[in-house]
């Protein structure tokens, strides 16, 4: 049975690009499980985002671990964001470096994710991420270009 690889990486590095244009990656967006959304379900993910603060779904994270769970062997890879709840189960984690913030916050404006998502997560860029399996994006490179160079990601 195969089993896919967990790849983690940061916001704006591209998992939904790869998710999206890979038939064996799955973009797994932790939102969908860690928050009870309660306004009208036709606002883009993206634009969600941070949008307000959201309660913490009751199932979390067990239901985020199950649905990785049961992924796995339908895909080559998925494709998470980190916390700390999940680090266990992350194979890598890809992270930018903090010289990379200007291309990663003009990504975020291009998905339209707002203010307060933005810097949250640019306070986030740069804190230590304790992986024994760590790689390091160059300051304008995407996900797929890692993944492709790291071999995790086939054309």
């Amino acid at each position: 049975m195969k089993n896919a690889k967990i790849i983690g990486a940061f916001s704006g590095t591209g998992k939904s690009v790869v998710g999206a244009k890979y038939k064996r990656a799955l973009d797994l967006d932790l939102g969908d499980y860690k928050f009870v959304y309660d306004e009208d379900p036709s606002i883009p993910h993206e634009v969600r985002k941070a949008m307000k603060e959201y309660k913490i779904n009751l199932e979390w994270p067990s239901n985020y671990i199950e649905a990785i769970e049961h992924n796995k062997p339908l895909y080559d890879i998925i494709l998470v964001s980190y916390c700390p709840e999940i680090k266990d189960i992350i194979d890598v984690y890809f992270t930018p470096k903090p010289s990379a913030w200007e291309n990663l916050e003009l990504r975020m404006r291009m998905r339209n994710n707002n203010e307060k998502y933005i810097a949250i997560t640019k306070a986030r860029l740069g804190e230590k991420i304790d992986f024994a399996n760590t790689v390091t994006l160059g300051d304008d490179e995407y996900l797929e270009d890692a993944l492709l160079r790291e071999g995790l990601l086939c054309t």
